[in-house]
């Protein structure tokens, strides 16, 4: 379960649909756990995994890539990524299992 005012995330444990504004709170969130950054940080990765299964499960055709893109590259910023590069990582992306991706979080020290 997430209860944090810092972030805005309250959920209860468990698969749960976002949408973007909760997803934003979800990779927050670092007050709710014991390990705050750790866990923060493997949620972040959670969710972009999950977020590409959803994409790869809607089998968008190239003009939705395309539209994709497009919308990611409104609401970031690109620092030595062109939409170009953008656009070939997202093509890229969708050629592969995401469930064959591990999420690893590395700890210093």
């Amino acid at each position: 379960p997430m209860d944090d005012d810092f972030s805005g995330a309250h959920f209860a444990a468990g698969p749960t649909h976002l949408n973007g504004e909760q997803a934003l709170q979800f990779s927050r969130d670092r007050h709710s756990f014991s390990n705050g950054d750790l866990s923060r940080t493997s949620n972040q990765g959670l969710l972009i995994l999950s977020a590409l299964q959803t994409i790869q499960a809607k089998h968008p055709s190239a003009g939705d890539t395309v539209r994709l893109i497009a919308t990611l590259g409104r609401h970031t910023k690109l620092d030595g990524v062109s939409i170009d590069d953008l656009f070939h990582m997202g093509s890229l992306s969708l050629t592969f299992d995401p469930a064959n991706v591990k999420n690893v979080v590395l700890r210093s020290g």
